[in-house]
């Protein structure tokens, strides 16, 4: 699909408490997309991995600041891009 069924999800996950239960079960990658793909959502981990790289280090924190991963953030910030530049 697109970055927009990323954005969709992202949008679902904030809101919907159960849906981001399933996914805080395993916070990885692949773990993620196919719990959306069991939702009806339709990406791959490349295009999860396109939308982290066009988040603004604001857009990541609030990401992080919704409270439904946790401490540890969002498994958006796991696979955050290095913007180190090396």
């Amino acid at each position: 699909m697109s970055q927009s069924e990323v954005e969709r999800f992202t949008r679902a996950f904030k809101s919907d408490a159960a849906l981001a239960a399933e996914v805080a079960k395993d916070r990885s990658l692949a773990a993620v997309v196919a719990v959306a793909a069991r939702h009806g959502y339709r990406f791959t981990a490349d295009e999860v991995l396109a939308y982290a790289k066009s988040l603004s280090d604001a857009e990541l924190d609030a990401l992080s600041g919704t409270g439904v991963w946790g401490p540890d953030g969002p498994p958006m910030r796991e696979w955050e891009p290095d913007r180190s530049g090396g």
